[in-house]
C-alpha cells in the first residue's frame, strides 16, 4: 500500500473512531433518571428523566420486588412519550424498586427502594 492510501486509511479510521464520541457525552451517554412517583397494592408509576428527549420515550422499564436481599423482576413495561411509565398488578407489602435499562446514548437508573406497607 502507497504511503498516501495508508495515510488515508489511517485519517478515515481516527474519522469513524470519533463519531460516536461526537454523539454522545464522553462519558458514555446521557444521564437518565427514573423515579417511582406512586406504589399500591394495584400498582406503581413512575417517570424517566434526561437532557435527551430520545433518553425517555420507549424506554425500557423493569419493576423489581426486594426478598430475603435478593431482587425478582416482577414486570416489565415502556415508558411514554412523556417518559412515564405504569404497572398494573396486584403487590404485596414490600420493597420495590425500578430500572431504566441503557440505551445508545442514554445510561441505565436505578430508582430509590421504597416500602410499601
Amino acid at each position: 500500500m502507497s504511503r498516501s492510501r495508508s495515510l488515508i486509511a489511517t485519517a478515515l479510521l481516527v474519522t469513524a473512531l470519533a463519531v460516536p464520541v461526537g454523539i454522545t457525552h464522553a462519558d458514555g451517554g446521557a444521564e437518565s433518571r427514573i423515579k417511582i412517583t406512586k406504589l399500591r397494592h394495584t400498582g406503581a408509576k413512575g417517570v424517566v428523566k434526561s437532557e435527551r428527549k430520545r433518553c425517555i420515550r420507549r424506554r425500557k422499564v423493569s419493576f423489581f420486588v426486594i426478598e430475603n436481599f435478593v431482587s425478582d423482576k416482577l414486570e416489565i413495561t415502556k415508558t411514554n412519550s412523556d417518559g412515564k411509565w405504569k404497572i398494573r398488578r396486584d403487590l404485596d407489602p414490600g420493597r420495590y424498586f425500578a430500572k431504566v435499562d441503557a440505551r445508545r446514548g442514554c445510561r441505565f437508573d436505578n430508582s430509590r427502594v421504597e416500602r410499601l406497607r
